[in-house]
């Protein structure tokens, strides 16, 4: 592959929204590669800066396009883009790289037309890239060939989640419970307030805030004013990527409730847990999707069973009553962290994995 050759189109149908900081730490980090931003919708920018971000409604001609600069290899992130951009990689001999996130692998698979493209995706697609070995048994049952797959994890970068020793709140201080989410089904935010008032019925000096935004705000708001804990609960909205860091710093143990959603919708692999165990905070979640693979029950966290609130009401309270434990549980998550999910180690395997293919394509 010559030098010229290097460069990769990353295509996303929006770019990017602002849940995605996963795909930007990814793309940000890339360096043996020359790349650039292909999306129909551009959002937040200036959140996500790029040099080469080009709408892909606007370039004319998109085999010409991605001919025109030297593309050695397309990686469309999510199903549903590959599905956007598989017509137009056909035209071209440039290989595709396709990676799968949690939707595209739920949800989005009720509708049958969608179902149907996929199996054109995994046949055009060079490799497959997904984030956990819970999803990639999901496309093998979905009949993508197994030796195409390729699991990577999501990374982050270690310098910005700094290690910080969990120090249990002072006598008469208040204990803080952080969740950080989109407001929406699948994160199970619902599942948490109720589960938080059993909790605050015992240990009624602790606290919640929940940072994100979403549909289920107002239906949120009102099921903690029904509860009673309109002082105890705090809704933060969305906060960038420093102000998540800096909840992360004040808090005492991070609970994520995920589940199903009813519409099928569920979750890859939670960043912000990742994000939580990196810096030291003891975690409280469930058994939903991959989380598993990430948090090991009695080890690195507590695990409770998804859609189950007085199960989840029993780990959070557990959690309360082990902070002897918070200082090893937290060392170990770090390491692992530290061990699978450092975004420069994980961007070296992507790079590895971008050679392969341009050099085959």
């Amino acid at each position: 592959m010559s030098p010229r050759r290097s460069v990769v189109a990353h295509v996303k149908n929006t770019y990017l929204n602002p849940t995605e900081t996963f795909i930007y730490e990814r793309i940000k980090h890339i360096k043996r590669f020359k790349g650039y931003i292909l999306a129909d919708k551009v959002k937040y920018r200036a959140r996500f800066p790029f040099p080469r971000i080009y709408n892909l409604r606007k370039v004319g001609n998109v085999p010409r396009f991605l001919k025109r600069k030297k593309t050695a290899v397309i990686h469309a992130y999510f199903g549903s883009t590959a599905v956007r951009i598989l017509p137009y990689k056909l035209k071209t001999n440039i290989p595709m790289i396709t990676s799968f996130h949690g939707k595209d692998v739920s949800k989005k698979l009720r509708e049958k037309k969608y179902r149907r493209k996929l199996r054109s995706v995994f046949r055009h697609s060079a490799l497959v890239l997904t984030v956990s070995h819970h999803m990639k048994r999901k496309l093998v049952r979905l009949h993508c060939p197994p030796g195409k797959i390729r699991v990577v994890k999501t990374g982050i970068d270690l310098g910005k989640f700094p290690f910080r020793r969990p120090k249990p709140p002072g006598k008469g201080a208040k204990a803080t419970f952080l969740s950080i989410g989109r407001l929406v089904p699948k994160k199970g935010m619902d599942i948490l307030v109720k589960a938080f008032a059993l909790v605050h019925r015992k240990y009624p000096n602790t606290r919640l805030i929940i940072v994100g935004k979403g549909s289920e705000a107002s239906r949120l708001k009102k099921l903690v004013r029904r509860r009673g804990l309109k002082s105890s609960v705090r809704f933060e909205g969305m906060l960038s990527h420093r102000g998540v860091r800096r909840m992360l710093r004040k808090a005492h143990i991070f609970v994520l409730a995920s589940r199903t959603a009813k519409d099928g919708d569920q979750e890859g692999l939670p960043n912000t847990l990742v994000e939580a165990m990196a810096s030291g905070l003891p975690v409280v979640t469930t058994n939903h999707s991959a989380i598993p693979e990430l948090v090991r029950h009695n080890k690195t966290g507590y695990v409770a069973r998804q859609g189950d609130t007085k199960d989840l009401a029993r780990k959070m309270k557990k959690m309360l009553r082990t902070k002897k434990k918070w200082r090893a549980m937290a060392s170990k998550a770090r390491s692992v962290v530290v061990r699978e999910h450092n975004i420069r180690a994980q961007v070296r395997k992507v790079e590895r994995l971008y050679r392969r293919v341009a050099r085959s394509g």
